[in-house]
């Protein structure tokens, strides 16, 4: 192998590391959102806003670098009922467009209480989306698991 060889294969080498460099850059620049719920929490005390409903908790945290900003989260509901989510409109919690920047988070409030009377969901079911500014949805449980819990497939 001769020089010229040699230096065009670093150069290939070296330039297809950077490139995987900035790739990797890329992806932990964008607003990266997390949701999480957590459903059967007991308001407490009985002079909140909530009284003594039981509330389903919603965790959007930012982990990415970028800030974003949510404009809906949402509670998706199972077919057959007029409407595909039932946005969160919560007077204390829910005032959009929420900021979040990095590794920040908001917790977001439905009542539970009504959720289980008027649509029937138990809290097995519950699948909560978040959408951001950019137009992009992240949801609490990846695709077949939103299916599923939603007896969409079976």
């Amino acid at each position: 192998m001769d020089l010229t060889s040699a230096l065009a294969m670093w150069g290939a080498l070296l330039s297809t590391a950077l490139a995987g460099v900035k790739i990797a850059e890329y992806r932990k620049e964008r607003p990266i959102l997390k949701v999480t719920l957590q459903p059967g929490m007991k308001a407490f005390p009985a002079t909140s806003g909530y009284g003594e409903s039981t509330i389903l908790t919603v965790k959007v945290i930012n982990t990415g670098r970028r800030t974003t900003s949510i404009t809906h989260v949402s509670l998706m509901l199972p077919r057959g009922h007029p409407h595909r989510f039932l946005l969160c409109a919560d007077r204390q919690t829910a005032t959009y467009p929420v900021e979040l920047s990095e590794n920040k988070a908001h917790l977001f409030v439905f009542n539970q209480d009504t959720i289980t009377k008027q649509y029937g969901l138990s809290p097995s079911q519950f699948v909560v989306c978040a959408d951001d500014a950019a137009g992009r949805r992240q949801w609490s449980h990846g695709p077949l698991a939103r299916l599923w819990k939603l007896r969409r497939v079976r």
